[in-house]
């Protein structure tokens, strides 16, 4: 775009313009509906968070606000840019570009959570506006909306690269162009999301589209046109290897917790000549490969901790520590639980390291789940043979305490199990805990708290043999 090539690119490379951070207001309304023992107000709590960096995509909890009386939550946090921020009620999350100095009203529309699909992360319904017009939302929401759409009606023609598709493709990147040609943050976003289309379908060359976008322009944080693409673009671009730096020398510098010379090596490729897009593309890699399991995690950990301590760049400083602090967080092995507390058959609240005398496994089902009670089946079939080496504690994720208790006490099936039942009382952290996005799960937790497996297989695939009496 004009605006971006002909500015000076040191200035905004070396981060001379300042940010002030600002508070940004966030009322919630429930429906009046919400008042009359309906389950989807979940606990009357409200969760606000917000994604600190692009790269990291950490979710930052800004605040967790209680509902009153009147249906009502608001909250206030502080942003320094355009960041993605997230209304969470239970388990629904609105998204939206939180814009320092604004009030956004959100109104939370009736909804059901009584057959919550866990697999998906369903959408919080709501009525959004504003303060005053950001000109970024609901631009954001148009472009994607057309893009989408035309995606849906053109996908098997863009596939095989038809030139009056993608003819009509540019026609309609150059009509939103001109639309939000006065705005900055959308021109930009405009620019960035037809290029991260064309990259992944490699309409045109995928090398002209990194250098031309990247090479030399300027490194735009905040603007998610601009970070998707730099992800579509750089995600996996060295992590296991390339032409600039293989997996030999990636090894080598590992191992030796040499960040200048892996910097060097990075430098070699001409799109990365600049140092300050260069230590971008550097964090990117590291995350991936830790997340790939490719090398050894803790060396990668160690390496992003030296670069903590070299580089020049306030943002990228903040964007390693907030790797080093996520990071870990995927990686579930050894990792200690944290306490978490639920409601026991009895309607008292207990905590889950009641059960952590021997060797735990968690189960989180819904009753309406098939799978879930084909599972019940199975450890009720082992029960008697593992009880002494293993505790089992089940945890109902129903939308109700009752819909627990009364298969527990009153159906013939449920009356039939020996383990215990639990209710997750609304306590949404087990589900960020436990990372909970299906169901049927099981965990692993060695008797001091630690994950030993997660997720722990399925006990109709045989998993809980190994706590069975004859293999002890």
């Amino acid at each position: 775009m004009k605006f971006i090539k002909h500015i000076i690119l040191p200035l905004f490379l070396c981060f001379c313009q300042c940010i002030i951070a600002q508070n940004v207001v966030i009322e919630v309304n429930f429906d009046k509906s919400f008042g009359k023992d309906n389950n989807s107000s979940i606990n009357k709590n409200v969760d606000i968070s917000y994604i600190n960096d692009r790269v990291s995509l950490q979710e930052v909890s800004a605040q967790r606000i209680a509902v009153g009386e009147d249906l009502k939550a608001v909250g206030r946090i502080t942003l320094d840019g355009e960041k993605e921020t997230i209304v969470k009620v239970g388990l629904r999350e609105f998204h939206f570009l939180g814009v320092p100095g604004n009030s956004y009203s959100i109104k939370v529309l009736p909804y059901d959570d009584s057959a919550y699909n866990f697999s998906l992360k369903e959408v919080l319904p709501v009525e959004f506006s504003m303060e005053k017009n950001d000109n970024i939302n609901f631009p954001v929401e148009d472009v994607d909306t057309m893009l989408n759409n035309f995606i849906a009606d053109n996908y098997r023609m863009l596939l095989i690269k038809d030139s009056a598709t993608i003819s009509n493709l540019n026609k309609l990147e150059k009509s939103l162009t001109d639309k939000y040609a006065s705005n900055q943050y959308m021109a930009t976003y405009v620019n960035y999301e037809f290029a991260s289309l064309k990259y992944g379908l490699t309409i045109g060359s995928q090398k002209k589209i990194r250098e031309e976008l990247f090479a030399s322009s300027p490194i735009l944080y905040d603007n998610i046109g601009y970070m998707d693409c730099f992800n579509t673009v750089f995600s996996h671009y060295f992590s296991q290897g390339y032409k600039f730096i293989n997996r030999n020398d990636i090894e080598k510098y590992l191992d030796a917790n040499n960040y200048n010379g892996f910097n060097d090596a990075l430098g070699r490729d001409p799109v990365l000549v600049n140092e300050v897009f260069r230590e971008l593309v550097f964090l990117q890699g590291m995350k991936d490969a830790y997340l790939e399991g490719v090398f050894d995690r803790e060396r990668i950990l160690k390496m992003i901790e030296k670069f903590v301590s070299i580089t020049k760049f306030e943002k990228h400083q903040q964007i390693a520590k907030n790797l080093l602090e996520y990071l870990p967080t995927r990686d579930f092995f050894g990792k200690k639980t944290k306490e978490l507390m639920v409601k026991d058959i009895d309607g008292n609240k207990v905590s889950i390291n009641k059960f952590m005398d021997k060797p735990l496994v968690v189960g989180l089902i819904q009753l309406d789940c098939t799978s879930c009670l084909k599972e019940l089946e199975t450890i009720h079939y082992f029960y008697d043979s593992i009880k002494d080496n293993c505790n089992i504690v089940i945890i109902s994720m129903d939308n109700s305490f009752e819909k627990m208790y009364n298969f527990v006490k009153n159906s013939k099936a449920g009356s039939k199990y020996k383990f215990p039942f639990v209710h997750f009382d609304f306590n949404w952290d087990i589900v960020e805990q436990y990372h909970l996005h299906f169901l049927p799960k099981f965990i692993l937790i060695n008797p001091d708290g630690t994950i030993k497996r997660n997720p722990f297989d399925n006990p109709s695939s045989g998993s809980l043999k190994q706590f069975s009496d004859k293999n002890k």
